[in-house]
């Protein structure tokens, strides 16, 4: 999956001028940048909820194969968890390999709020069924927009593990957008930084770090997303 060339723009503002990116397939691909840089705008390209330059767009699988969980996704509120998992699960055509990581969520996470309408739900609680929602789906591609927004340290860990089982055990394409820059040094992912309307960088954790001169994080993040250090890897 590639982006070549991508020049967007939405209400006559440049979000993007010349965007290179490549997204690997079996690794997880995490996008960061600073607030308003446009990573949700691109997943939403990459969805197709904003029409694709279909020459930019290199090999992402359409729409009825991607399953997206945005960021704030919003669902009938009084349902209750129990039956919007089954409504999850009734748009699949045939039964999913649930993975140990699912299984584990579920139990710890999942099991305790079957029976509550989502309304009476915490803002932690209805990310948590939403994300969970969205990885019983089959697809080929998943999107994750800030899964771990407004989630307790413990939880965001098990969505952790819970995401990367789907490009470890069932071999599927994951993308998803991140903040928590502490959680990039356990991960094993592909990062994809966008900033000043590009991808300033793309590869591994230690490289962003030796490229940036550091090993602190927030001071390569900081660095790159002032344009001190401006890499567009092709």
């Amino acid at each position: 999956m590639e982006i070549k060339h991508l020049n967007f723009s939405y209400k006559n503002k440049e979000i993007f001028a010349d965007f290179n990116a490549k997204f690997i397939a079996d690794q997880l691909n995490v996008i960061i940048g600073g607030n308003g840089a446009g990573k949700t705008t691109l997943l939403n390209l990459i969805y197709g909820f904003i029409d694709r330059p279909a020459t930019a767009m290199i090999d992402f699988p359409s729409m009825p194969n991607i399953i997206y969980k945005f960021q704030n996704m919003s669902f009938f509120d009084e349902l209750t968890v129990k039956q919007v998992i089954n409504f999850f699960k009734a748009m699949n055509d045939h039964t999913v390999t649930i993975t140990n990581a699912q299984t584990r969520f579920y139990n710890e996470i999942i099991k305790g709020l079957a029976n509550t309408k989502l309304r009476s739900l915490s803002g932690g609680e209805y990310q948590s069924v939403m994300v969970y929602c969205t990885s019983i789906m089959e697809r080929e591609l998943y999107l994750f927009d800030e899964p771990l927004s407004g989630i307790d340290s413990y939880i965001e860990n098990l969505i952790l593990d819970l995401i990367v089982s789907l490009v470890v055990e069932k071999k599927k394409k994951v993308i998803m957008t991140l903040h928590q820059l502490d959680k990039l040094d356990s991960m094993q992912a592909h990062i994809v930084f966008v900033g000043n309307k590009k991808c300033v960088f793309q590869g591994t954790y230690s490289e962003m770090l030796h490229i940036a001169d550091t090993d602190d994080i927030d001071i390569a993040f900081k660095k790159m997303r002032s344009g001190n250090i401006l890499l567009n890897q092709e």
